[in-house]
């Protein structure tokens, strides 16, 4: 794809006083048929400053004989023009690609997570007593402290600032959006329910950012395209998702995924809320298939939560546990214009059919939660902080000789083995097949929120669970697990936890 400019244009003068963030209409060219299945939103706030960064996946059913170039050798691109809402006319400055790896990397850090936690060596850990000797005496298996394994959590990610590709590339001004559709050398035509959703947003005094994409086959993948994110900002009093423009372009359901980085938590305002049920055991079959088994949990709770806002994350972004991957950087956050100081990273998931919403969502601010930790149940209580993440458990159990008298089957810890990991995100849930899970066969814990009754036997191994210090902490803290020291003994203070699987 080529690099070039992208300007916002106005239909009227008057500007909403809210903040529209939005899946984007997608307009072939000729008689192409375009789908988009996937889009992912970050609002960054301050006060009423508002900082939208957005990146639409864009499917292609039928497309139409790309345009003819010089070269008959050379590329033939397809052109795509991507329509979006917006609540003021947008300064030429205010619009920029951004690198795609920082999209990549917030989805990495938010999303559901597989933790998994090996029973260690029944006859390491017997006698309590002796560990305490061996690290008095500083011997070979003396054991590091809290603030030595704490300093092995990952460092924070660093981000690509050149893009590999360029995708907005043509500069588009006009003083009517529906004649512009309709000719400047490009026939064009626009179904009527399309052309009444923006009728009532021109009626709203909405504004229109048009993109032209252009892009060539050899670009798409697994029949899709990916342009690099799109950012711009302005001022606004309310977040308001324009979603009736953007669901136009589903050809079936359309997973909308929201970033929200603020000093609060946030949630819809007008649809109903609810948290994915977290901390759920599950089955080793788990393991290769997690990507799958959650995009089943989700929808099996959205079945009995029509039209919710699902919250999967909503932590501060100096920290997670356990971390799937490296935290953000100051520089990519910088670059997504999130605020300074203390920031709360909310990451909300909505599942559409195009027919099927009646209303734009507004988000508001919501109080702090916790959940998805060891000790905390499968649903959020309120907090005095967030701390919030989908989490979900397999544990291996030991499968070594016990050459002691008095074994303890009780302790937890990181996987033996450097090859092995013990926290792996799930992938985006637009991108794994539906229906080739049986949940009922993969969870070990029954989950009522989801209507999912476990037809697994209950593992003997989840009462009364210790966990080694250090497991938890982060990408590759499990390589630490092994040499931690015992928490959860006998009379340790209950806040211990954020180190449990």
């Amino acid at each position: 794809m080529r690099a070039a400019g992208v300007f916002a244009w106005a239909l009227l003068t008057a500007a909403a006083a809210s903040a529209e963030a939005f899946p984007a209409y997608l307009l072939g060219k000729r008689e192409s048929k375009i789908s988009s299945s996937a889009t992912t939103v970050v609002i960054a706030r301050r006060g009423t400053r508002t900082v939208v960064s957005m990146q639409i996946q864009m499917d292609y059913i039928d497309l139409a004989e790309p345009s003819a170039v010089d070269d008959e050798f050379a590329p033939r691109t397809f052109e795509v023009e991507m329509i979006v809402p917006v609540p003021a006319t947008l300064d030429h400055d205010a619009v920029r690609r951004l690198p795609s790896d920082i999209f990549e990397r917030l989805d990495v850090i938010s999303a559901p997570r597989l933790v998994e936690s090996w029973q260690q060596d029944p006859c390491t850990y017997a006698d309590i007593a002796s560990i305490a000797a061996r690290d008095k005496e500083g011997g070979p298996s003396a054991l590091p402290d809290e603030g030595a394994l704490r300093a092995r959590a990952p460092e924070t990610s660093r981000v690509q600032i050149d893009a590999p590709f360029g995708a907005y590339v043509t500069v588009v001004e006009a003083s009517d959006l529906e004649r512009w559709i309709d000719g400047y050398r490009r026939p064009r035509r626009i179904p009527e329910n399309v052309a009444t959703v923006l009728r009532s947003y021109k009626e709203a005094g909405w504004k229109f950012l048009v993109s032209d994409l252009r892009f060539s086959k050899d670009e798409m993948r697994n029949g899709r395209v990916v342009p690099p994110p799109l950012r711009f900002e302005y001022d606004a009093e309310a977040v308001r998702l324009p979603l009736r423009l953007g669901l136009s372009s589903a050809a079936g359901t359309h997973d909308l995924v929201v970033h929200v980085f603020a000093e609060d938590r946030y949630e819809a305002a007008n649809f109903p809320n609810l948290t994915i049920p977290t901390n759920v055991e599950v089955d080793v079959a788990a393991r290769a298939h997690f990507g799958e088994l959650y995009a089943s949990l989700f929808d099996a709770t959205l079945d009995k939560n029509q039209g919710a806002f699902v919250t999967e994350y909503a932590w501060d972004t100096e920290s997670c546990d356990p971390c799937p991957g490296p935290l953000l950087s100051p520089e990519a956050m910088r670059l997504l214009g999130a605020p300074s100081g203390m920031v709360v990273h909310t990451r909300l998931h909505a599942r559409y059919r195009k027919e099927a919403l009646g209303e734009d969502p507004v988000l508001r601010v919501a109080p702090p939660v916790q959940g998805g930790r060891g000790g905390d149940g499968q649903a959020a209580v309120p907090a005095e902080v967030s701390t919030f993440q989908g989490r979900y458990v397999l544990r291996n159990r030991w499968q070594g000789p016990v050459t002691c008298p008095n074994p303890d089957f009780d302790i937890w810890g990181g996987p033996p083995r450097a090859d092995l990991t013990s926290v792996r995100p799930a992938a985006p849930s637009s991108e794994v097949a539906r229906g080739k899970v049986y949940l009922s066969a993969m969870v070990r814990d029954s989950v009522p929120a989801a209507g999912i009754e476990s037809k697994l036997r209950p593992d003997g191994a989840s009462a009364g669970r210790r966990f080694l210090l250090g497991f938890g902490l982060g990408a590759g803290a499990g390589l630490c697990g092994t040499i931690g020291v015992v928490l959860a003994v006998t009379g340790r203070k209950r806040g211990s936890r954020r180190n449990s699987p």
